[in-house]
C-alpha cells in the first residue's frame, strides 16, 4: 500500500513529454571525451525533451504514397498513370560530415532521434553544430505522359496525409517533381505541401577543443585552455539540440556561463508550431515529496 502511494505521488509531478533519443550509433567510436560529457549532453536533451508536450509527434515508418489518373487516347481508350511517392531520411554523419541515409524505418510516436559525434572541424570558432535530418522525397511512375502531372498531384494528396508526422512549420515539404522519360522530360508541378514534422537530426562537436572533466566546460583555446575561453558544454548541446529538432534557440551562451532554456527559446519553439508545457516548480515538488510521509503515517 505505501509503495504504491509513493509510486503514484511521484508520477503526477512530472509531465508526459516528447523523448529526445541521443544515439551514438554513428559516433564511430570517437566519442572519446570522458562519460561527464556524455552526462552533459543527454542532461541537455532532457532538459529540452520536458519542454515539449506530448502528442505532438505520431509514429512515422516507411510508406508509398501512391495516385492514378486516366488519359484517353485518340481511340477513346482510357489508360492509366499511377505515380508513388516515398520519403526517406538523410543526416549529417556527426564524425565524417558525409550525408548518411539513416538505416532506422520506423519512428515511434513522440520520438526524435539525434546523432551525436565528435570530429575536427579545422579552422573557425564553433564548438558544435546541430542540424535535423534531411527529408528526400522519391517518385516512379509507370502509365503516359499526358496524364503524369494529374497522378503525380493525386499521390502528393494522399502522401500530406500518410506522411503526416507534426505540425512543426519549417519541416514542411513544398516543391515540384521533374520526370525525364524516353519521350522527353515533363514537369510534375504539384502544388503539394507535406508536412512531416521532425523526425532525426544530428549534432557534432569539434574534437581539437579541450574537455575538462573535473569542471564540466569546453575550452575553446587551441593552444591550451584558458579560464575567459571555457563554455559550459551542457549548455552549449541544449542549443544545438534545438537547432537538430529543427529550430534556431534564440538565447546565446557567454563565456563560462551555465544558461538552461529562457523564454525567448520557449517562443521560439512556440514559433516553429511546438507546443510546450510548463514544468513544475522545485518547490512544488518539494511541497508533494514532504507530503508523503504525512499520508504514510495517516495510513497505519
Amino acid at each position: 500500500m505505501h509503495r504504491f502511494l509513493l509510486t503514484f505521488l511521484l508520477t503526477a509531478t512530472s509531465a508526459p513529454a516528447v523523448t529526445i533519443v541521443v544515439d551514438y550509433s554513428y559516433d564511430n567510436g570517437y566519442f572519446g571525451f570522458g562519460t561527464a560529457a556524455r552526462t552533459a549532453i543527454e542532461s541537455a536533451a532532457h532538459t529540452l525533451s520536458a519542454r515539449l508536450a506530448d502528442g505532438q509527434l505520431a509514429t512515422l515508418g516507411t510508406r508509398t504514397a501512391t495516385g492514378s489518373a486516366t488519359w484517353t487516347n485518340s481511340d477513346g481508350l482510357g489508360l492509366t498513370t499511377i505515380a508513388s511517392l516515398s520519403a526517406s531520411y538523410t543526416i549529417n554523419n556527426p564524425s565524417t560530415g558525409d550525408f548518411t541515409r539513416l538505416a532506422k524505418e520506423t519512428w515511434i510516436a513522440d520520438e526524435i532521434r539525434i546523432y551525436v559525434g565528435l570530429r575536427q572541424f579545422g579552422s573557425g570558432s564553433s564548438i558544435a553544430k546541430g542540424r535535423p535530418a534531411d527529408v528526400a522525397i522519391t517518385t516512379l511512375g509507370v502509365g503516359y505522359v499526358p496524364s503524369w502531372n494529374d497522378a503525380v498531384n493525386a499521390a502528393a494528396g494522399n502522401a500530406t496525409a500518410l506522411f503526416q508526422r507534426g505540425d512543426i512549420r519549417n519541416s514542411t515539404i513544398n516543391g515540384s517533381l521533374t520526370y525525364s522519360g524516353p519521350t522527353g522530360g515533363f514537369n510534375a508541378t504539384g502544388p503539394f505541401s507535406i508536412g512531416i514534422g521532425p523526425t532525426a537530426g544530428a549534432v557534432w562537436f569539434d574534437g581539437t577543443v579541450k574537455w575538462d572533466t573535473s569542471r564540466g566546460l569546453w575550452g575553446m583555446g587551441f593552444d591550451g585552455v584558458t579560464a575567459g575561453d571555457e563554455y559550459s558544454l551542457e549548455s552549449v548541446a541544449l542549443r544545438e539540440l534545438i537547432r537538430a529538432i529543427g529550430t534556431d534557440p534564440a538565447s546565446q551562451v557567454g563565456i563560462g556561463q551555465q544558461a538552461g532554456l529562457t523564454e525567448a527559446d520557449i517562443q521560439a519553439l512556440q514559433n516553429s508550431g511546438w507546443i510546450t508545457t510548463q514544468i513544475p516548480e522545485p518547490s512544488v515538488a518539494l511541497l508533494t515529496l514532504a507530503g508523503i510521509p504525512f499520508a504514510l503515517r495517516r495510513r497505519r
